[in-house]
Formats: C-alpha cells, sequence, structure tokens
C-alpha cells in the first residue's frame, strides 16, 4: 500500500492491488501506509525502507512513552529501566523497524494513557483535544489494540492520583469526549469498509462478520493449553521466562504504590489472548500491544527489589544502582537466551522466507501485467515482491467466479504456488491457455 500511494498519489481510498479490480482493499485505516508513503517520497526512500523508518519511528516514540509513563507512576529509574528494556528485548528488536502498523497504534494508546495522567494534574482542554486525537488513532490504526488498552485506561482515568468517591469520578466526565469521539471514528471507519467490501465478491470474506472466528477463536481453542503455551511461547521474547514476569510483578506490587495500576498494565498479558485468541496464537507480532506494558510493569520491578536496599554508611545509592543493571542485564539475558529469543536472531541473521514465484512472474510477465495468483493463500509478498497486480485466490471458496470482462483488460496471465496444477480448473475459466514458464500460463480470451 506504502508503494502505490507513493506510485499513484497520496489521494486513494487504500490502494491494494491483491484481490481484483478496483484494486483498492479499505481494511484498517491506512495512516501509518500514507505517512510512510509522504516520508518516503520526501526523503527517496523505497517503500520497504520508507515503511521501516516510519515503524521505527513510532518504536521510537512508544520507547520515549515508557520512559515517561515509568517515570510519572514510579521513578526516574524506572523509566530509564523501562526505556532500555524497550529497546533492547529481542521482541522489540524483531518488530521494531518491522514495516507493520502495529507500534504506531501501540503509540497511540501509550500516549491516550500518558495524556489521561496529564488531564487529571493539570484539567486543561487542550489535552482533551490532544486524547481525542491520540485515541482515535489507536481506534481507527488498530482496533484489537484498543481493546486491548480498555482497562488500563479506564483505570489510569478513575485511580490516578487516588480517586475516591464518586463526586471526584464524575467530575472527569471531560474524558469520555475523547472515548465516545475516537469509538464513533472507528466503528465509523469499520461500517464504511463491511459495506464497501459486500459490493465485492473477492473481498466479503473480509467483513467483520466472516472474520469473526478469526479474531476471537474458539472456546475450544482457548480451553487448549498448547494453544497457551504457543501463546506464552512467544512472549519469551519480552520476559525470558513467564515465571520471572510474575515475580517482578509481586515487586512492583510490594515496593510501589499504584497497584491497581500495576496489575491493570500486567493484565493486557492476558485480556489480548482471551479476547483476540486465534490472532495471537496465529501472529505473535501482536503482542506489540502488550509490550510496553509488560516492560513497565518488569521495570518497576527490578527497581522496586533495588529500593529495598539500603544506602550505604556514606549515603550513596550504588549498591541499588549495581542491583538494577545487573537485574536488567540478567533479563535481557533469559529473554535472548529464550527459544523465542533464539529464533528472533536466527530470523535477522538468516531470514526465513522464500518466494521464487515472484521472481518467476517478474521474469515472464510485463510490467502492467495483472495475474490471477491460484493457492498463495492471500500472500501480499507475490505482488510486492513481484510489482504485479494480482487477483488473489484461495481455493477454498466455491463461488470465486472471474468476470469475463476482466480477462484481457485487468488479467492476462495465470500464477500458482501450486505445481502441476490444471488453470482451467483452478479458476474456472475456459482459456485457451499458454504455459509460459513452470508455473505461469497467458490467457487468451
Amino acid at each position: 500500500m506504502i508503494r502505490e500511494y507513493m506510485d499513484g498519489g497520496f489521494f486513494q481510498l487504500s490502494p491494494l492491488p491483491v484481490l481484483g479490480p478496483p484494486w483498492q482493499v479499505p481494511f484498517e485505516f491506512p495512516l501509518f501506509q500514507w505517512i510512510a508513503a509522504v516520508f518516503g517520497s520526501a526523503v527517496g526512500a523505497s517503500p520497504q525502507i520508507a515503511g521501516r523508518l516510519t515503524a521505527l519511528f513510532f518504536f521510537l516514540v512508544c520507547a520515549a512513552l515508557v520512559a515517561l509513563i515509568g517515570t510519572r507512576m514510579y521513578s526516574r529509574l524506572v523509566g530509564f529501566t523501562g526505556f532500555v528494556l524497550f529497546l533492547f528485548l529481542p521482541f522489540g528488536w524483531q518488530w521494531g523497524n518491522a514495516p507493520l502498523i502495529e507500534f504506531a497504534a501501540t503509540a497511540g494508546a501509550l500516549g491516550s494513557f500518558y495524556l489521561i495522567m496529564l488531564w487529571v494534574e493539570r484539567r486543561s482542554w487542550w489535552l482533551v483535544g490532544a486524547l481525542t486525537i491520540t485515541l482515535s488513532v489507536v481506534c481507527l490504526v488498530k482496533i484489537t489494540t484498543a481493546v486491548v488498552w480498555i482497562i488500563p485506561l479506564m483505570v489510569i482515568a478513575v485511580l490516578w492520583k487516588n480517586t475516591i468517591g464518586i463526586r471526584e469520578v464524575t467530575n472527569r466526565w471531560p474524558l469520555l469526549i475523547p472515548a465516545v469521539i475516537s469509538s464513533a471514528a472507528g466503528l465509523g471507519w469499520s461500517r464504511f469498509t463491511d459495506v464497501y467490501k459486500s459490493n465485492y465478491q473477492f473481498m466479503e470474506f473480509l467483513e467483520s462478520e466472516s472474520l469473526t472466528e478469526w479474531y476471537f477463536g474458539t472456546n475450544e481453542q482457548r480451553l487448549d493449553t498448547l494453544g497457551w503455551s504457543m501463546i506464552f511461547g512467544y512472549s519469551e521474547a519480552i520476559v525470558g521466562l513467564l515465571v520471572i514476569f510474575f515475580l517482578l510483578l509481586v515487586s512492583a506490587l510490594i515496593f510501589w504504590g499504584n497497584r491497581a495500576t500495576t496489575i491493570a498494565l500486567a493484565s493486557t498479558l492476558f485480556i489480548g489472548p482471551l479476547i483476540f485468541f486465534n490472532l495471537y496464537y496465529m501472529q505473535g507480532y501482536y503482542l506489540a500491544a502488550l509490550y510496553p506494558a509488560l516492560v513497565i510493569v518488569m521495570a518497576a520491578g527490578i527497581v522496586g527489589v533495588a529500593q529495598s536496599i539500603r544506602r550505604d554508611p556514606l549515603g550513596s545509592n550504588a549498591a541499588r544502582y549495581s542491583v538494577v543493571v545487573t537485574a536488567t542485564f540478567g533479563l535481557l539475558v533469559m529473554a535472548w537466551i529464550s527459544p523465542e529469543g533464539q529464533l528472533v536472531s536466527q530470523r535477522s541473521t538468516e531470514g526465513l522466507y522464500q518466494f521464487p514465484l515472484a521472481q518467476e512472474i517478474v521474469d515472464n510477465t510485463p510490467v502492467d501485467a495483472g495475474i490471477i495468483a491460484v493457492g498463495c493463500d492471500w500472500n501480499p509478498a507475490y505482488p510486492y515482491l513481484s510489482g504485479r497486480s494480482m487477483l488473489m485466490l484461495s481455493g477454498r471458496n466455491s463461488d470465486e467466479t472471474i468476470p469475463q470482462d476482466w480477462i484481457g483488460s485487468e488479467v492476462q496471465f495465470i500464477a500458482t504456488c501450486i505445481e502441476g496444477i490444471d488453470p482451467a480448473t483452478a479458476t474456472g475459466l475456459k482459456g485457451p491457455f499458454l504455459q509460459v514458464s513452470p508455473n505461469i500460463w497467458k490467457i487468451f480470451s
């Protein structure tokens, strides 16, 4: 989508040439892609580099917000420790510069959390406006991240500065304005995209109703211990061992105030998978929504233990700092030597994915060709790496009927990820076909 914005102009709906004409697929609000495209065009970067640098920018914004929140909730040392962990844990190392929308949405959630704290202290209307923007970003860019952060945001809105009593809670009613506006924006965009996609047969499977089970999973999945083992396995790149996280959580609860907020932050570890089990099971990068919350809790736990150590006779904090440094380094080592941490190292040095069909398409089709891709499971790597527009057929839906008037004008070739497939059977087209390479056929209408 970044490439399409850069090549075709910034005022397009959601340009994504993967599911046939009209070559656009509105899904999440494409704010990240648009920013990356503007940046890439301004500096002359490739779409991939533009995406990575934009992702890195939002990742660093998240790191700064982790430091600010940790400092405001606990102490400067907690903020600094959280900042270091956020930057150097294997999860951040792997996904911090990946061209994904994750940390743009997470930055919106963290920014909202911090702005609520500021508003409670200062009661300024400009903060309400800023909060409306950050909440709208997270609701529009990735609504699943917004759902994960509902409890922490509600807890900090009600309990920051030790709120007690109904009157003080009701005095915080201006915080409802950003909540209502951002929710309406997110739901409104979702409704718009559903209506749009319902008009195109190859996009119907992306409507919210069709994706319900994919989003939420099933109760059988939630009761499957192997599924939870997989999700918590992903979390090793954050916590090293799950038991370490819980020990640090206990430490944070013992040595600091703000216990309800600490628990709310820690609860994201379960809120995300419980609600969106299949998403977290299938895609480990979804833990980006939880990552900063868990890091803040762990930093508070590390510094909490250190705070319990008395100063030396000269009043120096050297012993405390030594404990923080040692514990932080130990946590980083545990995370990097964990099975998931080792996988991160492997991916960083070796790579895991190859797409030979993309090169075959480049070698055997014109630059402006439209391709019917069969059996590639809606994988956008093929149209991206080949630079071609594609109609991707999954092979799962029996009603995937290709309009005859698309042949020749919109699509001219068939490419398959399945060896030995019959192009007529795979596409429902009558042909004739001319095989131009082992996995590519030209279509004649």
